[in-house]
């Protein structure tokens, strides 16, 4: 898309339209706008990071809150209904993380493709 081009290909685009002049294209123009497109770059990279890390970290919270409220539920239970209930938490666990892996390797897949 547009907004992801770099300023560098702006200011050809410019000059190839004949917007700019070949003495706009000098060397300090050129470096100037390779560094602000560097520098767009580094910040939506460390935007996006930011933002998977609070992710991650939501998803934490959430997987632990889930085990303690599990736990308090088993607690009243006799040793045979506790071991019940326990394998089958771990395999719905289990369950619902191998489709969460087979979501992202289909999303990965289609990204690949494109």
């Amino acid at each position: 898309p547009s907004a992801y081009r770099s300023a560098y290909y702006t200011v050809m685009e410019h000059y190839n339209q004949g917007y700019a002049s070949a003495s706009d294209l000098d060397a300090t123009t050129l470096w100037q706008a390779m560094f602000d497109a560097q520098e767009g770059l580094e910040t939506e990279w460390a935007s996006y990071m930011s933002s998977r890390n609070t992710l991650e970290s939501d998803i934490d919270v959430k997987e632990s809150a889930d085990d303690e409220i599990f736990a308090n539920y088993t607690s009243h239970l006799s040793e045979e209904e506790r071991e019940t209930v326990l394998r089958g938490w771990w395999s719905e666990k289990a369950r619902l993380e191998t489709a969460s892996q087979g979501a992202l390797l289909k999303s990965s897949l289609q990204s690949k493709q494109l």
